[in-house]
């Protein structure tokens, strides 16, 4: 479903918390110590082989190290937030509404849009008319920032329809999406503020559910994970929608335990004086979550989610589409970790500052997966920094210890899937991104600023091998190289080093390839 008033089954759409089974309630605490325990094995024992005294091997062992101190850095926040996950309670329903004498407070749902489609704005009015909330304490707010003027009309003539839908329009786009809510955010009276993307329609019971919620907890934000109503359509959207699932179910779940998450743009309710107070969304980033999570954080503010699927959206279907989205998160991290958190960092506390440096770290593995391309095929060609004197305890060492790795931080992707495919796909599929989290990188560093570009999430068909090609350009390169390395290893004499290498390129390179084949579909 993408248009229409029907209303999605929150019973029959909202998964149970897969994370409170026997596996991820309390004896999640006993598998993330084992996780950590075995990751930072690993780490030691690769640390331990590291050749330090050649010194024409010597750049290439500092390189590896930093390779495998990020990715261990990765690995430990894995391993604490399993561990605080089994400690996330949701604020349950308590009926606060149904109480005798009970008065809803006044909310103002707000809706950014440009160059939505005029389908995809009605659609958004038609589920707010089906909103369970009292008339007199509710408004929706289309925040139009379309330059199109017979647009403008367009939309403002179909906000106009409905009583309690106010049309918002400005010339300057000052500060995008930020801006165009802060715009709105000047002129409301309500006590609750709402903030949704133009694709995400609301339940019936969303208004009153989040209501409920915040005033029921000590939170002064509240989230609400994010659900798709196209996340079947192909394996970009199904990858899409795992990543956000995850995201949400498995990371912020968890870190709201310790007061470090933050909300996204859409999906949340605070009050409107609480968001006033940090000076509304922040507007000198195109990641203007990220920047308003560290400003909240940093004025004491807590940050918390529920579980409950109360909006419904769409998720990137196409692969142009989604590399631009993640050049565009990409590069917004890069910018706010220069600017918004070298500022506000010091006022944060220290699982704050973690979890925000896990967060913007992560994006380093664009610039991360084509580096550990190199290492075997610089082996393969005689360039040794790992000093191996038994290679078979080094291969079934190696090889135990990256398999636990591997499903230890699967588990939660896996658990979330419910099948190993899927978590495969996710791992393959997002290889087609890497170059563009390198391209974000480097644009922050040459302090070039970034074209702004909506994610088309209109129906998409598969992927051509041409768009595919491209987007994976860079991989295939690497892919070239690991078959001429091999090749240079099978024409000498095989040993069990020269295999490790052949192993260690061709588990690259069947990566490469089952990114290739799942895109397209």
């Amino acid at each position: 479903m993408r248009g229409g008033t029907e209303q999605v089954s929150r019973k029959s759409r909202e998964p149970e918390d897969i994370f409170r089974s026997p596996v991820f309630g309390r004896g999640s605490r006993v598998l993330s110590i084992a996780y950590l325990a075995v990751i930072t094995s690993l780490y030691v024992f690769l640390v331990s082989l590291l050749k330090w005294s050649d010194v024409t091997v010597l750049p290439v062992s500092l390189l590896y190290l930093g390779c495998i101190s990020l990715s261990y850095f990765w690995n430990m926040g894995y391993g604490v937030t399993l561990y605080r996950r089994c400690s996330f309670s949701t604020i349950n329903d308590t009926g606060r509404g149904e109480e005798a004498g009970y008065s809803w407070p006044s909310v103002s749902i707000i809706v950014p849009t440009y160059k939505e489609s005029r389908d995809s704005v009605k659609s958004m009015i038609d589920h707010f008319e089906l909103v369970d909330y009292p008339r007199e304490k509710i408004h929706l707010y289309v925040c139009d920032d379309v330059p199109d003027p017979f647009d403008k009309i367009e939309v403002e003539r179909m906000c106009r329809a409905s009583e309690n839908v106010i049309y918002v329009s400005r010339y300057s786009r000052r500060g995008y999406k930020a801006g165009a809510v802060n715009n709105v955010l000047r002129r409301i009276t309500s006590q609750y503020v709402i903030c949704l993307d133009a694709d995400h329609l609301p339940t019936k019971s969303m208004v009153k559910r989040l209501v409920e919620s915040i005033q029921d907890s000590s939170k002064d934000f509240l989230m609400f994970p994010q659900y798709f109503r196209n996340e079947n359509e192909n394996n970009i959207a199904r990858t899409t929608a795992l990543m956000q699932k995850v995201d949400y179910v498995f990371d912020r779940f968890a870190r709201t335990v310790t007061n470090s998450a933050f909300c996204v743009t859409t999906n949340w309710i605070a009050k409107t004086e609480t968001l006033r107070t940090i000076g509304g969304l922040d507007e000198t980033t195109i990641t203007e979550d990220l920047a308003t999570g560290i400003v909240a954080h940093a004025n004491g503010f807590k940050i918390g989610v529920i579980e409950d699927a109360l909006a419904f959206g769409l998720t990137p279907n196409k692969l142009d589409a989604w590399r631009k989205q993640q050049y565009r998160w990409s590069y917004g991290t890069f910018h706010v970790a220069r600017t918004v958190f070298k500022r506000y960092w010091r006022y944060l506390s220290f699982s704050q500052v973690f979890d925000y440096l896990q967060c913007i770290s992560w994006y380093l593995v664009g610039p991360l997966s084509f580096i550990l391309y190199l290492f075997p095929i610089l082996s393969a060609f005689g360039i040794g920094f790992l000093t191996i004197t038994n290679p078979w305890l080094f291969v079934s060492a190696t090889l135990g210890i990256i398999t636990f790795s591997w499903f230890g931080s699967n588990i939660a992707t896996l658990r979330v899937a419910r099948s190993l495919k899927r978590v495969i796909m996710k791992q393959a599929i997002g290889l087609c991104v890497s170059d563009v989290y390198v391209k974000a990188l480097l644009d922050n560093l040459r302090r070039k600023r970034p074209e702004f570009h909506v994610t088309d999430k209109t129906r998409a068909d598969h992927e051509s091998i041409k768009s595919v090609l491209k987007s994976m350009k860079y991989h295939i390169a690497f892919f070239s190289a690991g078959i001429a390395a091999s090749l240079y290893l099978l024409s000498h004499a095989l040993s069990l080093v020269s295999a490790v290498d052949l192993g260690w390129i061709w588990y690259n390179n069947i990566w490469v390839l089952i990114g290739f084949v799942l895109t397209r579909r």
